[in-house]
C-alpha cells in the first residue's frame, strides 16, 4: 500500500507538472487587422499559478507578408497598454506569413498582438490560434501529489519478522537433560511403604 501512494503521487506531481507548463487547452481563434489601431487584440488569461505566470502557446498564418507584435503584461484593463513600459514582462517580433511562439503571461496580467503589413499599403490580416495551460488543475494536482508522496513515505511498514528457520545443509543441535537422582531421606527419618 506504501509503494502504491509513492506511486499515484508521483503520478500526479508529473501530470500537475505538465498542465502547468504545457499549454494543451485550444482556445478560440482570433483574427486581427494591420489597417486597424495597434495593438488589434488585448486577452487577459484569468487562471491560477504556481509559478506566477500562465504559458499560452500561439501560432499564427498571415494573408500577406507582415509583422507581428506581441507582449506580455504584468497589468490588464482598457489602459494597460499604454501605461510604464516597465509592466511588459515578454516581447515577441515575427514578421512572414506565418510562425508561432509562446507567452509567459503573468498572472493577473495580460497580453497584446498586433500587426503591420509590410507590403506597403495593402491591408494585411492575421489569424491567430491560442493554445493554454491548465494552471489551475495543474496546481491542484501537484499539491495532492506531493501530499501523497509525503504520506507515502512517511508510512512505515509493518511487517512481521520471519521466525528463523534453519539453512540447507545445517544441522540441528538437541539438547536434552537427565533428570536429577531423589535427595536421600534425612538420618532418623523413616521410610514410608
Amino acid at each position: 500500500m506504501r509503494r502504491g501512494i509513492v506511486v499515484a503521487g508521483i503520478v500526479l506531481l508529473i501530470i500537475g507538472f505538465v498542465l502547468t507548463f504545457v499549454p494543451v487547452v485550444p482556445q478560440t481563434s482570433e483574427t486581427v487587422y494591420s489597417d486597424s489601431y495597434a495593438p488589434d487584440y488585448h486577452a487577459h488569461i484569468t487562471e491560477y499559478s504556481l509559478t506566477g505566470n500562465i504559458a499560452v502557446a500561439v501560432s499564427w498564418t498571415a494573408n500577406a507578408s507582415v509583422v507581428i507584435l506581441a507582449a506580455a503584461l504584468s497589468c490588464q484593463g482598457s489602459g494597460c497598454p499604454n501605461e510604464s513600459i516597465t509592466q511588459v514582462s515578454g516581447l515577441i517580433n515575427q514578421s512572414g506569413t506565418s510562425g508561432s511562439f509562446t507567452l509567459q503571461q503573468p498572472s493577473g496580467g495580460s497580453f497584446i498582438m498586433g500587426i503591420w503589413s509590410t507590403a506597403g499599403n495593402v491591408s494585411a490580416s492575421a489569424t491567430f490560434k491560442l493554445t493554454t495551460a491548465i494552471t489551475e488543475i495543474g496546481a491542484l494536482f501537484v499539491i495532492i501529489g506531493v501530499l501523497l508522496l509525503i504520506v507515502g513515505l512517511v508510512l512505515r511498514r509493518k511487517v512481521k519478522a520471519p521466525a528463523a528457520t534453519p539453512g540447507p545443509g545445517a544441522t540441528s543441535t538437541v539438547t536434552t537433560t537427565t533428570p536429577a537422582p531423589p535427595a536421600p531421606p534425612p538420618p532418623g527419618a523413616t521410610a514410608l511403604r
